[in-house]
């Protein structure tokens, strides 16, 4: 076995992760940090062991290699939390920032919802999906996206929403796994942002298919 997927509860922090993260969006998490990628990986270090919060490894799967090393992660949260862990997110980026830094955050917080349609309560959010550039290729990408799916399938959600810059390869990747484009969306606001996807996969059919 060249990687194994672990439930993200068993998985310490470590910088790996944050960088993982920041790959996933890095022009949006620009905009939310300015460009300081440090003080991200500080932050994630406090959002990972959350038990709730966007960012929590509670509702993740990270890829480890042989040697046990980070490779890549998912994480996701249905969509009946996704309001409550944006608001538990919020808070504990309040918490972790400077005053002065945290009015910048939440005005470009605020801004996401232009990224980003709102998520029914019977679907899942895929949030961010990542590998290492080294380990792309590997299968690594589709065994993670299929941990998230299948955790939403046993919660018994109809469908997975997920957002992807429209310049990213991942499109094709997401197409070949069954998502459809249903909008594109963009923030004006921020010309260095690319505008995104909303795709969208249905897994209720799945799951009817495998009974």
């Amino acid at each position: 076995m060249k990687h194994t997927i672990v439930p993200g509860e068993q998985v310490p922090f470590d910088p790996v992760i944050a960088d993982l993260f920041w790959e996933t969006g890095k022009l949006v998490f620009n905009e939310l940090f300015k460009g300081d990628i440090a003080l991200w990986r500080e932050m994630c270090g406090e959002l990972w062991p959350a038990n709730a919060g966007l960012f929590a490894r509670s509702h993740a799967y990270v890829a480890v290699d042989k040697f046990g090393a980070i490779v890549g992660l998912v994480d996701y949260v249905p969509g009946t939390a996704l309001g409550s862990d944006f608001v538990q997110t919020v808070a504990d980026m309040e918490r972790l920032v400077s005053s002065d830094f945290f009015v910048h955050l939440s005005k470009a917080v605020a801004a996401l919802e232009w990224l980003f349609p709102p998520i029914p309560p019977d679907a899942v959010a895929i949030l961010h999906l990542a590998v290492d550039k080294a380990y792309r290729g590997k299968g690594i990408g589709i065994d993670l996206l299929n941990s998230a799916e299948d955790a939403a399938r046993r919660s018994g959600l109809r469908s997975a929403h997920l957002d992807v810059d429209v310049q990213k390869p991942a499109v094709e990747f997401y197409r070949q796994r069954g998502y459809q484009e249903i909008v594109e969306t963009r923030y004006l606001a921020w010309p260095d942002v690319h505008p995104h996807f909303r795709m969208i996969k249905t897994l209720q059919q799945e799951t009817a298919a495998t009974t």
